[in-house]
């Protein structure tokens, strides 16, 4: 046969090919603002998505100030730490 981009499949395989990297892109973005996301939040935040008790959040941040980190559990930065 000939070239299959004149036939609908082959246009809509195109398509889908061309619909696929878009959201392969739209992950990738989306992957970086989740990082960026936990490299500047607090580990209060971060556990807060978690768990609702406070007891949780408390007896799981200490292990935060215990990574060497002098940061506190509210502190900016301190959910990568």
């Amino acid at each position: 046969m000939g070239d299959a981009a004149g036939h609908p499949l082959g246009l809509a395989a195109r398509a889908l090919g061309h619909a696929d990297a878009a959201l392969a892109q739209r992950r990738l973005i989306r992957h970086i603002y989740d990082r960026k996301t936990f490299l500047t939040m607090s580990a209060y935040d971060f556990l807060r998505r978690w768990f609702v008790s406070p007891d949780v959040i408390a007896v799981l941040g200490f292990y935060v100030s215990m990574s060497g980190s002098l940061l506190g559990l509210t502190s900016p930065g301190s959910a990568s730490s």
